[in-house]
């Protein structure tokens, strides 16, 4: 059979993985408002600094910025108090708003607040320009320092913390990207906000490209959870794939039926690979279940060339479900007469498969306690314990069945999952 699946699972993961996160500048605010220099009048200014400064106000404000800026600086060269100082720099930060010269007021404004004079009203929002400043100017690295003492002083700033993160993962410091990212995320929490879902991706590429796989599916993870996109759960469930032990055979099936409880909408080849898989377990209602609605949607009649043999594989669904139905409680009497619980588990799946999750469940109980299954054997009915249970309304025994699943055959990836499912 086709492995659609995996093909599939494959052109997401290039897809999700290889999608570059970008946040080109900090946000904010304008960055002045047009009235930001001092009224001379209202100022008490040594005759030196308030007569040039006077002219640089009226050049300023009939839009000759060069001729103002001139003015400026014969005052500045006149200013001794750190009041003149200040007031001199409070024109020139002006004339560089308005003239867009961001490199040079990311030097006022710190000579500004360092100063004394600047309100301390002021001093935050200033502090913000700067980095706004030094991030449109092109001083990336500078911008990140100052974002840093920022975040240190003020705690979580949802420009500032995310931007630390997406520079670090631009210069590929995996650590500090990750570090960055979820500090952002939770600032946003207790600020009871929702972060932004590239947020959250900034922490999982990091993960991938550092190539700290954990950190990058629980990242996954925490993601799905908050949205719920089907390509996060099909590289979810593709997880197991990676697993150095997985059992194609085995676990498939199991595949899509954590992709089914996750929400995620099958395509017609993936219902029909669905199908082939429980065929092939001799799960006849199972595949049924499958079937029977694609007929009805039309689309196993969609592929003319496939359209007579889809048809078999439906009309064979129903004949061997009817007969599995009848033989069920002769099934279960013999398997518990068998000396260890294969048959038990194995019938178990059967009940599972049309529906009754109670009797699955003690099915399943019986067969692992009883024994003799091996490695494999004994993940798999833990795992479909787990799914019939889950199915039952026993959403915390099911988790807990799952989180005992160990090794490396896929069945503890699917059971991670599977525990990420039940406990939307």
């Amino acid at each position: 059979m086709a492995n659609n699946f995996s093909r599939r699972r494959s052109t997401l993961a290039t897809v999700v993985l290889g999608a570059t996160v970008l946040f080109g500048t900090v946000a904010g605010s304008a960055l002045l408002a047009p009235a930001a220099y001092a009224d001379t009048k209202a100022v008490k200014l040594d005759k030196a600094v308030g007569l040039p400064l006077s002219e640089a106000q009226k050049l300023a404000a009939a839009g000759d910025y060069k001729g103002a800026l001139a003015k400026a600086d014969v005052a500045g060269a006149a200013a001794k108090t750190a009041n003149d100082k200040y007031q001199v720099d409070l024109m020139r930060r002006y004339v560089y708003a308005q003239t867009k010269n961001y490199a040079q007021l990311a030097v006022v404004i710190p000579r500004m607040i360092a100063s004394g004079q600047m309100p301390a009203g002021e001093v935050q929002s200033s502090s913000k320009l700067v980095i706004q400043c030094l991030d449109q100017s092109g001083q990336k690295a500078k911008a990140v320092e100052a974002a840093k003492d920022y975040v240190a002083k003020y705690g979580h700033d949802k420009d500032f913390t995310i931007f630390v993160a997406s520079q670090a993962l631009g210069a590929k410091d995996y650590k500090t990207a990750i570090d960055w990212a979820n500090r952002a995320i939770e600032g946003e929490r207790k600020a009871g906000r929702k972060a932004p879902e590239k947020w959250y991706q900034v922490a999982i590429k990091a993960s991938y490209e550092s190539k700290d796989m954990a950190g990058y599916y629980s990242g996954i993870e925490r993601v799905v959870s908050i949205y719920p996109k089907d390509d996060y759960w099909r590289l979810l469930v593709a997880r197991a794939d990676q697993e150095a032990k997985f059992s194609r055979a085995t676990f498939e099936l199991d595949q899509f039926r954590l992709l089914q409880a996750a929400g995620v909408a099958l395509k017609p080849n993936e219902k029909l690979a669905m199908a082939e898989a429980a065929f092939s377990k001799k799960l006849h209602a199972e595949a049924l279940a499958i079937l029977q609605p694609m007929k009805d949607k039309g689309e196993l009649d969609s592929d003319p060339a496939k359209k007579a043999r889809n048809q078999r594989l439906l009309d064979n669904a129903k004949t061997e479900a009817a007969k599995d139905a009848a033989d069920l409680p002769a099934l279960a009497k013999a398997a518990a007469t068998k000396p260890n619980g294969i048959a038990l588990v194995n019938t178990a799946e059967l009940y599972l498969t049309t529906g009754d999750n109670k009797k699955a469940i003690e099915l399943y109980n019986a067969g692992i306690a009883k024994g003799g299954l091996d490695g494999i054997q004994s993940n798999a009915a833990k795992l479909r314990l787990g799914i019939a249970q889950y199915r039952d309304g026993q959403g915390a025994a099911a988790r807990k069945t799952w989180g005992a699943i160990t090794g490396t055959d896929g069945a503890a990836a699917l059971a991670k999952t599977w525990s990420v499912v039940s406990s939307r």
